[in-house]
């Protein structure tokens, strides 16, 4: 009986501890073999170099300057942290810490996951291996090689984190509605997506009636203002704006309303109710301007 009872506990303790591994499980990455032990998919929040912070907000990121939050590259924030996270960690250069691999200051990336774990990745010196940098954990030894593009993103500044598209996220697909109304020619239009007979078509009211658009020239039209980038984003200014014209863009998410204005020689754009404009937009407004819906 004894015997059976200390059976019946082993099994239990293995048990037990497989059921806690298997809890901790959602906490660390799913890549074999990563560096990084935390979940991608979890991480909201990279600081580097104690300076630039980015924070992961829904599917977007956002970088703070100042005292203000500002829309982040999102294609780049993503394609720095999978790079990181497809540091090999199965075979390091060395076992032992060495300044001449990693230099006296190497650059720190500290990231954080949803359920409040860290990690703080230093990225040293250039190695000989063409387009690699060593890295390695902040307390530990061992050394590892991994993609010397990482070392070029951690050097970057904040002016290189910001998006600089007015629209970013968005593709013609996910406007519903898109309205524009220019206070200085009188040029007013919407085009909307709208379902007939099962199927998406585009219509185009200008003056009060409403055209068929041919859904190949309403993306060739939406294309390019979705992609449109402004030189910088910088702070709103304090002086009030007289705005020149006003667009609106309605999707799945919600209405989105800028105003453009001309400021410091050039025209810009801003949200309503952000603290932040996007400068020099010439782009974007003579897309909105010209409106060529036939191409």
């Amino acid at each position: 009986m004894e015997k059976k009872t200390r059976v019946l506990f082993a099994v239990n303790t293995v048990l037990l501890f497989l059921l806690i591994i298997r809890g901790a499980m959602p906490f660390f990455s799913n890549r074999t073999g990563s560096l990084i032990k935390l979940k991608e998919a979890a991480i909201n929040k990279i600081e580097i170099n104690s300076g630039i912070i980015l924070t992961r907000q829904g599917q977007s990121w956002k970088i703070k300057d100042g005292n203000i939050l500002y829309p982040a590259n999102t294609d780049a924030v993503d394609k720095f942290l999978s790079m990181l996270m497809l540091i090999d960690n199965n075979t390091p250069v060395t076992e032992k810490d060495s300044p001449a691999l990693m230099g006296e200051k190497p650059l720190k990336v500290v990231l954080t996951a949803d359920y409040g774990r860290s990690q703080t990745l230093l990225i040293g010196k250039r190695s000989p291996v063409p387009g690699k940098r060593y890295v390695k954990l902040e307390g530990e030894s061992a050394i590892y090689s991994a993609d010397g593009s990482a070392g070029f993103y951690a050097g970057q500044t904040a002016a290189f984190w910001k998006e600089l598209r007015p629209l970013s996220g968005l593709a013609p697909a996910d406007i519903m509605v898109l309205q524009y109304r220019s206070l200085a020619s009188n040029k007013e239009y919407l085009l909307a997506q709208v379902e007939e007979n099962n199927k998406t078509t585009w219509k185009l009211r200008k003056k009060n009636m409403f055209a068929d658009i041919q859904p190949q020239n309403a993306v060739s039209f939406l294309l390019p203002i979705t992609e449109a980038k402004a030189k910088d984003v910088l702070p709103l200014p304090e002086e009030n704006l007289s705005p020149i014209s006003k667009l609106s863009v309605e999707t799945i998410e919600g209405i989105k309303k800028f105003f453009i204005f001309s400021y410091g020689g050039s025209i810009c754009i801003a949200e309503e109710g952000k603290r932040y404009y996007f400068y020099d937009i010439s782009k974007l407004y003579t897309e909105l301007e010209e409106a060529d819906f036939a191409r």
